[in-house]
């Protein structure tokens, strides 16, 4: 189910401009493994040949509670390349596609629920819950994925978990 967001002002906050209203998203939706969230985008008359998408603003966290402490970009070379296979028990992740498109296969590790999110075709960004594995499959080269995330990498907090493409496509 596709829930729209209300605005900061609709349920009482602050006022907000139009570079402001872009740090909200347009909606989400929400499942056991997952939250995905279409990101709005700013096409400016006045500056032409660009689009501009916010993708972090710690005024509006996209997940309640969430610091984006740690930052980085992930570039798929190859299409053999497969980032991911492991889960967090604590740690947080948001998942945003700079360049190219991905499919994001997702499992909980206690339930054995699957999902998969595509990405890129569209400003979206997706936030993956604690104690779900996942991996990313590029479905084009050079694709180019940012991860916001709450912790650094070096926290003890990587379990390796193999997810099965194949295994999701026989349950669908």
């Amino acid at each position: 189910m596709i829930e729209k967001i209300a605005t900061i002002k609709e349920k009482g906050g602050i006022e907000l401009n139009d570079v402001d209203a872009l740090s909200l998203p347009v909606s989400k939706q929400e499942t056991d493994l997952a939250i995905l969230f279409e990101i709005p985008e700013r096409k400016d008359q006045e500056k032409p040949g660009r689009i501009l998408q916010m993708i972090w603003d710690k005024r509006f966290p996209l997940v309640k509670g969430m610091a984006g402490a740690y930052v980085y970009a992930v570039t798929i070379t190859s299409g053999g390349a497969r980032p991911g296979n492991h889960y967090h028990k604590k740690r947080k992740e948001i998942y945003f596609v700079l360049s190219g498109t991905v499919e994001v296969l997702l499992e909980n590790i206690a339930t054995k629920k699957l999902q998969r999110c595509f990405l890129g075709d569209k400003p979206q960004a997706l936030y993956i819950k604690p104690g779900v594995a996942h991996v990313v499959v590029p479905y084009t080269d050079h694709s180019i994925l940012l991860v916001i995330a709450d912790s650094p990498n070096s926290d003890g907090d990587e379990f390796g978990y193999e997810i099965s493409r194949q295994t999701l496509v026989d349950t669908a």
